[in-house]
């Protein structure tokens, strides 16, 4: 699979976040009650794609690095567009990109499931999350983000 094109897609990092019952951390933004999506974020300039998914994941939920394990990445950058309507075009590629091309990592949490507290996180893009199954993330999440999650859950074999 060939690299996307970073002049049209910005880089971003996400997670895959695993409780001790294989259930995925889902988490609603704060800036768009009722939206749902597993956390990410941009790549900055200069660091890998790893680094920044926990980078990432701690500044949106305060999970610290150490609370997490790394079970895996996916191989390829995979994308998705963003629709020309509602801020969420504006606010995340301002205007500069179509898009977003993201590395995906599988996560294990160490902690108990319910010790994430969002009020701690640096960023408060997040103001809820649950524990929940591949199955209802797609059938919540935005339909442009849907194709990606459905290749990461594939690829990581959390479908049933």
């Amino acid at each position: 699979m060939e690299q996307p094109d970073f002049t049209k897609y910005r880089p971003n990092a996400g997670c895959v976040i695993l409780n001790e019952n294989n259930e995925i951390l889902y988490c609603e933004r704060a800036d768009i009650p009722g939206a749902w999506q597993m956390p990410q974020g941009g790549i900055d300039m200069g660091e890998q794609a790893q680094a920044a998914a926990l980078r990432e994941l701690y500044e949106e939920t305060a999970i610290e690095y150490d609370e997490v394990e790394v079970l895996g990445e996916h191989p390829h950058w995979l994308t998705y567009n963003i629709p020309h309507q509602g801020d969420e075009q504006e606010r995340v590629v301002k205007g500069e990109f179509i898009g977003q091309a993201q590395k995906w990592f599988l996560l294990k949490f160490k902690k108990p499931s319910d010790s994430i507290n969002l009020a701690e996180a640096h960023d408060q893009e997040f103001t809820n999350y649950q524990w929940t199954t591949p199955e209802h993330i797609l059938e919540t999440v935005v339909p442009f983000r849907k194709p990606v999650y459905e290749e990461i859950f594939k690829h990581f074999g959390l479908m049933k």
